[in-house]
C-alpha cells in the first residue's frame, strides 16, 4: 500500500529591499540606489528556482515588465525571472503581455487561496507595496525578506504606508552580504 503524501501549502513571501530609512523607493520610483551586485543575482537566481510563482501589483508589474522581456541574455536573472510563473494582482490593469503572466483581478484573499492549491511551491511577492500592505494587513504573509541596503535616502516611498496597526514579526534568519545588504528574515506573531 502507498503512503499519499500531501505536498506543503506554499508560503507567500514578501521579498523586498530598502534604504536604511524605510523605503522601498525614492520618491518617483527610482531604485537606482539598489545594490544588485553578483551576490544579489546567485541570491535572486536561488530565490526564483524554490519559489513556485512570483507575485506582483500593477506598478512593480509594469516597471519589470519593461525591463525583463528585452534584458541581455547574459545577465543571470533574465532566463529565471522570464521563464517564472507571474501572477498580478490589479483591478487597475486591462492586459498583461509578458510570457507566463496571469492577471488576477478578483479578491486578494480568493485568488490566493486558490493559487496555493494549484502552484507548486512558495508565492513571492517582488516589491509591490501596495500589495504587500494589502497581503499584511489581512494577515496573508507567511514571511518577510527584507534587505536592507547600507543608504539613507532622505526622501522616499515608505514601503508600509498604509499599515494602520502594528504587525509583530519574529526574526528567523539574518544575513550579511560584502556588499553590507542586510538579509532579514521575519514570520509573522501570529495572535500577538
Amino acid at each position: 500500500m502507498r503512503s499519499s503524501r500531501s505536498r506543503p501549502v506554499p508560503r507567500v513571501i514578501l521579498n523586498v529591499m530598502t534604504s536604511l530609512d524605510g523605503f522601498f523607493s525614492g520618491p518617483n520610483g527610482e531604485l537606482d540606489w539598489h545594490y544588485a551586485d553578483d551576490e544579489h543575482n546567485a541570491y535572486a537566481v536561488r530565490m526564483m528556482k524554490r519559489g513556485g510563482a512570483i507575485l506582483f501589483g500593477a506598478t512593480t508589474y509594469r516597471m519589470m515588465a519593461g525591463h525583463w522581456p528585452t534584458a541581455p541574455e547574459d545577465d543571470p536573472v533574465t532566463r529565471p525571472i522570464n521563464a517564472a510563473q507571474k501572477f498580478v494582482f490589479s483591478k487597475r490593469l486591462k492586459t498583461v503581455s509578458w510570457n507566463n503572466t496571469t492577471l488576477l483581478r478578483g479578491s486578494l484573499k480568493t485568488d490566493l487561496a486558490r493559487l496555493k492549491k494549484s502552484v507548486a511551491g512558495d508565492l513571492v511577492v517582488l516589491g509591490s507595496a501596495k500589495l504587500a500592505n494589502s497581503l499584511l494587513t489581512e494577515g496573508l504573509l507567511d514571511e518577510v525578506q527584507l534587505l536592507v541596503c547600507p543608504i539613507f535616502l532622505g526622501k522616499g516611498k515608505p514601503l508600509f504606508k498604509s499599515l494602520t496597526s502594528p504587525a509583530p514579526m519574529e526574526l528567523v534568519g539574518t544575513h550579511t552580504r560584502a556588499s553590507g545588504v542586510v538579509e532579514m528574515t521575519y514570520r509573522p506573531l501570529r495572535g500577538a
